[in-house]
């Protein structure tokens, strides 16, 4: 759910909207600069540059009753995503 506001409803009540979406990512580049392996242990550092959709379906206005529908559009992104993992074997 959402509050849509939009500059043209200016001074007009907003809505809350229920949606639906699906998210299409996409990795474009990944990048491991270190990586170590032990008996007990293991440490990587990853660095992924990554483009996403964010696809809506199944608007529908939850409140206020009887007002009108919005229409939700794609949204793009791009990114970068960093992760570091450490894991520790007993």
């Amino acid at each position: 759910m959402i509050a849509c506001s939009h500059p043209a409803l200016l001074g007009r009540p907003s809505s809350i909207i229920e949606y639906k979406s699906v998210l299409f990512d996409l990795p474009i580049l990944e990048y491991c600069p270190y990586r170590s392996f032990a008996s007990s242990r293991s440490t990587a550092l990853l660095f992924q540059f990554f483009t996403a959709w964010d696809v809506p379906y199944s608007a529908s206005v939850a409140s206020p009753a009887g007002a009108p529908a919005s229409n939700l559009n794609t949204v793009f992104s791009i990114g970068l995503r960093t992760s570091f993992d450490w894991r520790y074997y007993p």
